[in-house]
């Protein structure tokens, strides 16, 4: 029996070693691939997030998070889902650079939920992955998520919905935005064939950003086709528009 015993130990042991090998060669892989993009793309690749300046024991012992360079950062996406949401957050795989006067962000984000019955406590890693754009406009808050049940539900409640002529679009995405002309002015004809040729996404938009996010982080493939859908939908934006909502160069950097 112990030696059975033993012996199970023994095969846990190597399963588990082996699981971490081939996670560890997955990581390797995918930093691999998404350093390629990075030089592809014009942007700088930081796979271990923004490193932070040393502290002293003092110092570090009360540093806030919004202190960090980490924090610091996230500010730029208070309002956004899922940021704020549950602690220990954190990023890595960051692409950042500029391309035309937009500063893009591409990122892994990992926040952490933690749920109590009063007998036990369960916490939840909640990996996310990010596309972000910074645009020199001011554009309304606008939200565009998939059609789904909840979406439907508040629809039945009276959540103000925004409804186009394409039936198929107003099936695909639940809009929402606290200005219905811009939005109109936005989710023009030539706006929405484009969406209709993409698969549904989660898009969020408000002040100067244009934030896609879903759950679970990216592959390199989707990171390249999400920057050309998100580089087609800017250019979609119509020049009124940015007339009208244009802001005066503001950061120094895309990391200010």
């Amino acid at each position: 029996m112990i030696a059975l015993f033993a012996l199970g130990s023994i095969v846990v042991i190597i399963i588990a070693v082996a699981v971490s090998a081939a996670q560890k060669r997955a990581a390797e892989a995918r930093m691999a691939a998404l350093a390629q993009i990075a030089a592809q793309e014009g942007l700088d690749y930081h796979p271990h997030g923004l490193a932070e300046q040393a502290r002293g024991f003092w110092e570090g012992l009360f540093t806030s998070f919004s202190d960090t360079n980490v924090g610091r950062f996230l500010t730029r996406f208070d309002g956004f889902t899922p940021f704020g949401q549950g602690h220990s957050w954190s990023l890595s795989n960051l692409l950042v650079g500029r391309e035309d006067n937009a500063d893009w962000y591409v990122f892994d984000y990992l926040y952490k939920t933690t749920h109590s019955t009063g007998k036990s406590t369960t916490t939840v890693p909640h990996p996310t992955g990010v596309i972000a754009v910074r645009l020199p406009l001011s554009l309304p808050r606008l939200t565009m998520s998939p059609e789904n049940v909840f979406s439907k539900i508040g629809n039945f409640l009276g959540m103000d919905e925004l409804d186009f002529e394409l039936e198929e679009f107003n099936k695909r995405y639940f809009v929402r935005c606290n200005d219905r002309k811009i939005a109109y002015d936005l989710l023009h004809p030539r706006m929405i064939d484009f969406l209709m040729q993409c698969p549904p996404r989660s898009w969020q938009i408000a002040g100067q950003y244009v934030v896609l996010t879903r759950n679970n982080y990216y592959d390199p493939e989707e990171i390249v086709e999400l920057i050309e859908e998100v580089r087609k939908f800017i250019s979609l934006i119509p020049k009124y528009v940015e007339q009208d909502r244009a802001l005066p160069a503001m950061y120094a950097t895309p990391l200010d």
